[in-house]
């Protein structure tokens, strides 16, 4: 993969990570129906995936160019992601 492609397929990812990120936080209302998920809910859901087939390209990619430093910043940043989402609709719960 070009340099070029590489650097708009990394903010695509960061993009996708805050705005997964940002959807988190709106009430659960807005982002589910009565049984299924509503417009914004399925726009999460598209965000979860595309993030994850990223990640996956992108720690594929840096583990073949033995590149330690975007492995790190990825993983951490989306493990980061998923605890505060856990967190956050953990005390939605309560």
């Amino acid at each position: 993969m070009k340099t070029s492609n590489y650097n708009k397929f990394s903010i695509l990812y960061y993009f996708l990570l805050i705005s997964c990120f940002v959807i988190s936080f709106l009430p659960k209302e807005y982002v589910m129906a009565v049984y299924t998920p509503n417009i914004l809910g399925y726009v999460f859901l598209s965000f979860l995936v595309l993030l994850a087939i990223l990640f996956i390209a992108f720690l594929m990619l840096d583990i073949n160019k033995k590149r330690i430093s975007p492995i790190l910043w990825r993983t951490v940043s989306l493990l980061l992601g998923i605890l505060i989402f856990l967190l956050i609709k953990k005390v939605d719960y309560l």
